[in-house]
């Protein structure tokens, strides 16, 4: 039993690189051993189709008979015209589709594999029925790059109605494409139609064999503020946030602002003559009067019951934000709007609306690039001047919020903005600190947010700048393992009234940066300013940053300009260093 027990720990290893080793262990053992631990991998809850599969395809043709007891504990239903390796792997025992079959009581997985033209069929379809504590599968088959699990699970409610057919998995397996591209109201996980009684339609969902996801770029920060009942953001109004539910307006604080009221005269009939009388009306701008169920649905998310769901895209090598192709300055990048975020009560905090954009509760192993985020600060229709003054004002607000979010009181929030693995990414309108010239750095005060990506190689920041020229602060970078740092400016907000303005750039002691040797700073051909930064604070910030190949001349062509002991050097010389994986 000793022995099985430390088998078990072995092969349940956390690390997937560690896949392997497990399995040669695993074959080492006598069967009997073997058995023991396959009892006790199926009594495992966590354990599912997908782990049989990953093991089956590790062992290989070197552990035949560990494969065969393996598939004894899956009951296939090929239900598909064509095949796939997932089918092909995990087949064990066939279904006949005979209603008087009855599946054998050691099965723990009944997978059930359809594809497109498996529902569209009038024939009716009798399954054996599983009982007990046999987990439901469907392995859906589908072609092309999109895919809409609503429907999916419609059709197959109504072609298997039964209960105990439900599935709780589904296994998405493209046929002919390995990208997909997931949008806003398209009936997947980042739609409210996905989540009827706010309790998704599949607990469980792995896109097999996506490589490349695609993802609209708003489509997760309206996601964010949809509230149940299928309540979706319209606008901010004079009086708070208004929502949108089956064409009629809501406003959400209806007892924090009371409706406007009014005396009207309307005339009306009586006994033959016209008479007129003066009646009370209110004034909702055009919107309905919430009922009492409304207003409780409207402070809740549907961000909870997004975040309890198991997500997997095993081969999944890079996710893109779709850009609006119509915009051609428009980038690839997620939409953070931490302004909306703000202005509307919610049932989740900062830490939980960050893991909704990084993907963080996904499962993905084999991911390295990942797009990045654009933070918005403010209104996207707006001013200039009242994009300036909602960026000035917001960042006060979050640190409250997170202050009040924090069970230690922290004016600052520690995030991963990525999922594990990606190595690359790009972040935009990432805030620094202003401070004065003479101020002192160490005695300021933290950053709004602790970027902690111990796995990330290369990172693009781009900085909001508030004001026309002064200082600007770079911090909250705890990177160990990056080597490449490129810093550009987003100039938006700056009021064009300083000719030809300066900027002193340092990196504060919140940064960690000690593997960094590749450092670029690159400025809008618009912006005719200068960038100044402090070789001495460069290097006590970039340790391993080689100055003497970097900093080589006085190239005034160039944009960037750097100062020490009293000179100026008018040109960085960009190098390329070889950063391995």
């Amino acid at each position: 039993m000793r022995l099985a027990d430390e088998a078990l720990k072995t092969l349940v290893a956390p690390k997937a690189g560690k896949e392997e080793n497990n399995m040669a262990g695993l074959l080492d053992l006598p069967i009997e051993v073997v058995k023991m631990i396959l009892e006790q991998l199926a009594s495992d809850p966590k354990t599912s189709v997908m782990d049989y599969y990953n093991w089956i395809k590790v062992m290989g043709d070197s552990g035949a008979a560990v494969s065969a007891l393996l598939r004894e504990k899956v009951y296939l239903v090929n239900l598909c015209e064509s095949t796939s390796d997932f089918v092909q792997t995990i087949r064990g025992y066939n279904s006949s589709i005979d209603p008087k079959d009855v599946i054998p009581s050691h099965v723990n997985h009944v997978v059930i594999a359809a594809d497109e033209g498996t529902f569209d069929e009038k024939t009716p379809l009798d399954l054996p029925q599983p009982y007990g504590s046999m987990k439901i599968y469907l392995a859906y088959h589908y072609t092309g790059s999109q895919i809409n699990l609503k429907r999916i699970h419609a059709k197959y409610v109504d072609k298997f109605p039964f209960g105990c057919l439900r599935p709780n998995h589904i296994i998405a397996i493209g046929q002919d494409s390995s990208q997909l591209r997931i949008e806003r109201d398209d009936g997947n996980m980042f739609d409210s139609y996905f989540y009827p009684e706010a309790k998704p339609l599949f607990q469980n969902v792995t896109f097999f064999n996506v490589r490349h996801l695609f993802i609209d770029k708003t489509c997760l920060s309206d996601f964010a503020q949809m509230r149940q009942g299928n309540l979706k953001w319209s606008k901010k109004g004079e009086h708070g946030v208004i929502f949108e539910r089956l064409g009629k307006y809501y406003r959400e604080n209806e007892t924090l602002y009371p409706v406007k009221k009014e005396w009207v005269t309307k005339q009306y009939r009586a006994n033959g003559f016209v008479e007129t009388r003066d009646i009370e009306v209110y004034d909702r701008d055009g919107c309905e009067e919430p009922s009492n169920e409304l207003q409780l649905l409207m402070k809740k998310s549907y961000l909870t019951a997004y975040l309890s769901m198991s997500m997997s895209c095993p081969q999944l090598e890079a996710v893109t934000f779709a850009r609006d192709e119509k915009d051609e300055k428009d980038t690839n990048l997620n939409m953070v709007n931490l302004h909306r975020f703000l202005q509307s009560s919610s049932d989740y905090t900062l830490q939980e609306y960050l893991t909704l954009h990084s993907l963080r509760n996904w499962n993905l192993p084999s991911i390295r690039i990942f797009s990045g985020h654009n933070f918005l600060w403010h209104e996207e229709t707006t001013s200039s001047a009242k994009k300036y003054a909602d960026a000035i004002s917001l960042i006060p607000t979050i640190r409250s919020r997170v202050q009040k979010e924090s069970p230690d009181g922290l004016l600052h929030i520690n995030a991963q903005l990525v999922p594990d693995g990606v190595l690359h990414t790009k972040i935009n309108n990432w805030v620094p600190l202003d401070v004065d010239f003479v101020s002192d750095v160490r005695k300021s005060n933290s950053p709004l947010i602790c970027l902690r990506q111990p796995c990330l190689k290369s990172l693009k920041l781009g900085l909001l700048v508030s004001k026309p020229e002064g200082s600007l602060t770079v911090e909250g970078l705890y990177l160990p393992q990056l080597g490449k740092l490129d810093i550009s400016f987003n100039t938006e907000l700056v009021h064009r009234s300083v000719r030809n303005p300066m900027f002193n750039i340092t990196f504060s002691e919140w940064n960690d940066l000690r593997d960094c040797r590749l450092f670029d700073c690159q400025l809008n051909q618009e912006y005719e300013g200068h960038i100044n930064m402090l070789v001495s604070n460069l290097k006590n910030a970039l340790p391993r940053l080689e100055s003497k190949k970097c900093f080589k001349g006085l190239e005034r062509n160039e944009s960037v300009a750097f100062s020490s002991k009293g000179f100026v050097l008018d040109g960085l010389e960009k190098i390329e260093l070889p950063i391995t994986n």
